[in-house]
Order: structure tokens, then sequence, then C-alpha cells
């Protein structure tokens, strides 16, 4: 320790370049934790979706206690990951989709397992809620 030197105190030009490699990585650092934590965020409101969907099919088709307990364990655990992912990301941003993911997976979860019929009109307004939602997203927060 006593005779050896460190590079910045060698070469201030060898210092500088170690402190830029260092404020890189640091930067990369931080950007891929906000990037993990961005997807992580999509994943909670898709959790969370996917619940609601669950939760409304609770509402409409469950008939013993324990089933209804199940419905409110899904409306509880559909709102904390909701809460949860707007920790993350704009609400507004997580709440219009967490609205969208549910709407349509209800539609769609009605049709596969319910014999709802399929209809043009439903699948227009679909296609008509996804085309909002994007123009929506085309808006900055």
């Amino acid at each position: 320790m006593g005779g050896e030197l460190s590079a910045c105190s060698q070469s201030r030009p060898v210092c500088e370049i170690l402190d830029t490699r260092r404020d890189g990585l640091r930067s990369f650092t931080v950007e891929m934790v906000k990037g993990g934590l961005k997807m992580l965020s999509w994943v909670l409101l898709l959790l969370a979706s996917g619940l609601e969907v669950l939760w409304a099919a609770g509402l409409k088709r469950s008939d013993s206690v324990l089933e209804w307990l199940a419905t409110i364990v899904c409306i509880v655990g559909s709102f904390a990951l909701l809460v949860l992912a707007t920790k993350r990301m704009g609400a507004s941003t997580a709440y219009v989709f967490f609205v969208i993911f549910g709407t349509v997976g209800t539609y769609l979860l009605d049709v596969a397992l319910f014999g709802k019929p399929l209809s043009l009109a439903a699948m227009l307004a679909i296609a008509a809620i996804l085309f909002s939602v994007v123009q929506l997203k085309q808006v900055k927060d």
C-alpha cells in the first residue's frame, strides 16, 4: 500500500477515463434498473387485469361461500396489484390499460367459456378501444 500509486494519482487523463467509464456504467445500471421496474409494472398490471377478469366472472358465477371468498380475494388482489403498478408508471396509463385488459378479457372469457356469441359489433368495439388506447399513448403523459 505504501509504495503503490493508484491510476488516478499517476496520470490525470487516466483518471478522467476511469471516471467517465464509472459514470457510464452507473448510468447504464440505473437505466437497466428503471427498465426492469417498468417491465415489472406491466407484469403487475397484466396480473391485476387477469384477476379482474376472474372476479368479474366470479360475481356472476359464485354460488358457495368458498366461491365468494375466492372472488373477494381476486378483487383485493387485482386492486393491490394495480396500486403497485401505479407506483412505477403513470396512474392514468395504468388505469386505462387495467380497464381495457379487464374489459376485453372478460368479454373473451364469456365467449370462450360461457357460450356468449362472438359478434361483429363487439369485435369492432374492441378494435375501437384498442385504437383509442394507441392514440391516447401517442399523447405524452
